[in-house]
C-alpha cells in the first residue's frame, strides 16, 4: 500500500506539458508518475529490467517506448528516477502527515494522566492504557445509588383523630354528634372515596384542612336558651345606653322591665305547653316595642 494513497495531478500543468503525446504516451507517462508516487522516497530503480517487468514489456520495448518519456519529463540520477514536481508534492505530503501526527502525540500527551509511581511498568506508546477507575463515582459503569423518596400511607379504616386533632376541631366550634359525622365522612372519603388511592407522611394536615373547607361550627351553631338569653341581655343594655326605649322620666324600669332595668322573663312553662318543649325561661318583652 502506497504512503499516501491520493495522487494529486494539476491538470492544467499536466495539460499544458503534454499536450504533444500521443495516446500511448499519454499512458505510459501516467502510469510513470503513478509508479514513482507509489515507490517508497517517490522513486525507483533506473534499470530496464526492473521497468520491463512492471510495465509488462520486453526489455527491448524500454528503450524504445519508455525511455523517451523518461528523458523528457523525469529526473535520472543513474540510480533513481523521479519527477520534480512529482517530489516537490510528495514531500508537502510527508511533512504535513508528521506536523499532524507531532500535534496529535502532544495533545496526547497532556490529556492523559500520569501514571503514578507504584504503577507497573507497561510499553510506551501512542495506544491508551486502559485503567481501573479509582472509585465508584469516577466509573461511568457504576452509578450512583438513587436517594430512596419518602413514601406516604393511605388511610387506615381504622384511623382516629389524635388529641390535638379534636383540639383544632373544638376551636373551631365542633364537638358532640357533628364531630362524629366529620371524623366518620373523612374517614369514609380517603378509605373509600375519591380520596382512597392518596397518601401521606402524615394526616393530620388533612385533617384540619377538612375542617377548614367545613360549613357549619361556632359561627352557624344554633345558640342554647344561656346564650340567647345572653344576647338579649346585651341587646337591651345597648338600647338603654343610647336612649332606645327609655322612659320619659329617665327610669330604665318599665312596666316590661325589672328594677335594674333588665327584660322580665315569664315563667317556666310546662313541657309541650308553648310548643318548644324547653323548661328554661321564654324572654318577654316591654310594651315600648322591643
Amino acid at each position: 500500500m502506497a504512503q499516501f494513497p491520493s495522487l494529486p495531478l494539476w491538470t492544467d500543468a499536466y495539460l499544458a506539458d503534454t499536450a504533444h503525446l500521443t495516446d500511448a504516451e499519454h499512458g505510459i507517462y501516467l502510469q510513470l508518475l503513478m509508479m514513482i508516487w507509489r515507490a517508497p522516497q517517490c522513486r525507483i530503480p533506473n534499470d530496464d529490467k526492473w521497468l520491463a517487468r512492471h510495465f509488462r514489456r520486453p526489455v527491448e520495448s524500454v528503450e524504445k517506448e519508455i525511455r523517451p518519456v523518461i528523458k523528457e519529463f523525469c529526473r535520472n540520477n543513474g540510480n533513481h528516477i523521479t519527477q520534480g514536481r512529482l517530489l516537490d508534492e510528495w514531500n508537502y505530503m510527508k511533512n504535513k502527515s508528521k506536523n499532524q501526527s507531532d500535534r496529535a502525540k502532544s495533545r496526547w500527551n497532556k490529556e492523559k494522566d500520569q501514571c503514578p509511581d507504584d504503577a507497573p511498568p507497561h510499553q510506551l506508546g501512542n495506544a491508551p492504557i486502559p485503567t481501573l477507575p479509582s472509585s465508584k463515582k469516577d466509573s461511568p459503569l457504576i452509578s450512583s445509588p438513587r436517594k430512596k423518596k419518602r413514601m406516604g400511607k393511605r388511610l387506615e379504616i381504622s384511623w382516629a383523630p389524635s388529641d390535638d386533632d379534636l383540639a383544632f376541631a373544638s376551636e373551631r366550634g365542633y364537638a358532640g354528634k357533628q364531630l362524629a359525622d366529620m371524623i366518620e365522612n373523612f374517614r369514609e372519603y380517603f378509605t373509600n372515596g375519591k380520596g382512597r388511592n392518596e397518601t401521606r407522611p402524615g394526616w393530620s394536615l388533612s385533617w384540619q384542612t377538612w375542617i377548614r373547607n367545613q360549613r357549619g361550627g361556632q359561627q352557624n351553631a344554633k345558640p342554647t336558651p344561656d346564650e340567647l338569653q345572653q344576647r338579649v341581655r346585651a341587646a337591651m343594655g345597648r338600647n338603654l345606653a343610647t336612649g332606645d326605649g327609655t322612659p320619659e322620666d329617665g327610669n330604665p324600669a318599665s312596666p316590661g322591665n325589672g328594677k335594674d332595668g333588665q327584660p322580665k322573663l315569664a315563667a317556666t312553662s310546662e313541657p309541650g305547653e308553648n310548643g318548644s318543649g324547653l323548661d328554661e325561661p321564654i324572654p318577654v318583652f316591654s310594651q315600648h316595642g322591643h
